[in-house]
This record gives structure tokens, sequence and C-alpha cells, in this order.
């Protein structure tokens, strides 16, 4: 019986001893090492960032490289006075693509001071659906030629307009949207 009482205190010893370690040195060792871990998972997360950021500096650096101007790009973008015939040509082409019927003329543009390049003008007349007429316009302002809108007006075609002769081959129904661009030219 003496050795089973000590035994007895012995294994409580040992189990004190044992939840005395634990308590006061492994519990704050492995919340140290989760504190670790949690730092590194932030890092981890921080350098992820800055790589995604650094990513995008490039990217915005090789955008801003590429959409500089110089004068031979400003060139390209501006109608020849002259003879403005690719511009024509290409208001054609997008009424075509879009499925209306155009009629180009000339009209007069007001000139500002502050406009950096001559001007000339055109008056476009597109008939078809509105939504046709919203796709051109928005085709022509996205070009790469430098194009102001001066003015926007559409009109339905009615039986009193279809009596006209100039509306005599389109459908009542039909929209006749008129206009008006200020187109920079070159020197």
């Amino acid at each position: 019986m003496f050795y089973s009482k000590k035994i007895i205190i012995f294994l409580s010893g040992s189990l004190l001893a044992t939840l005395l370690l634990v308590v006061l040195v492994i519990i704050p060792l492995l919340k140290n090492i989760n504190d670790i871990f949690e730092d590194i998972l932030e890092s981890k997360r921080d350098l992820a960032s800055f790589k995604n950021e650094a990513s995008k500096a490039e990217a915005f650096d090789e955008d801003y490289n590429n959409l500089q101007i110089t004068p031979e790009k400003i060139d390209q973008y501006l109608v020849q006075e002259s003879a403005p015939i690719e511009l024509i040509k290409f208001f054609e082409d997008t009424a075509k693509d879009t499925g209306l019927l155009i009629d180009i003329s000339s009209a007069p543009v007001p000139q500002k001071a502050s406009d950096p390049w001559g001007a000339i003008g055109f008056s476009v007349e597109l008939i078809g659906d509105f939504a046709s007429s919203m796709k051109f316009l928005e085709k022509i302002e996205n070009s790469h030629y430098f194009i102001e809108t001066h003015s926007f007006s559409a009109k339905l075609i009615t039986q009193k307009d279809v009596s006209y002769k100039r509306y005599q081959e389109f459908l009542v129904g039909q929209i006749v949207t008129i206009i008006e661009f200020k187109a920079y030219t070159k020197q």
C-alpha cells in the first residue's frame, strides 16, 4: 500500500507537472506559432497585392507609351480639307453597315478661337430606324478621326412627308436623322 500511495503521488505530481508544462510553455508557444503563421499569410497577401499593383502600373505605363500622340499620329486623324474623300467614304460605309440610307452635304461650321486646327462641316441625313442612327453616331464618334458632333435632330416620316418627292421611296414610320459634324482638317 505504501508503494501505491507513492505511485499515486508520483503520478499526480507528474500529471500536475505535465499540465503546468502544457499551460505555461506549450500553449503560449502554439499561440506564438499561430501568430507567426497569420503574419506570414498577411505578408503573402500583401505581396500578391503589390505584384498586382505593379503589373497594373506596368500595363498603364505601356498603354501610356502607346497613347503618346506624335505629330505623325495627329496628321493621320485629321481630314484633308481639299478632298475629304476618306471621311465621306467612312460615313457611307458606316451607314451601310448599320442599315441606313445616307445623304451627305457640306454645312457651315462655326470656328472658335480655341480650335487648334481648321475645320469643315458636314450635314449627314440618315433614314432608317433610330437605333441604327444611334449606332452610326457611336461609330463615328469612336472613329480615329477628330470629329465633333455639332447638332443632332430626328424626325418621324409621316404620311404627309411621303407625299413630298424627296421622301416618296421611304416608309411611313421610318426616322430621318440629321447630324451635323465638324471635322478638323490638316493645315
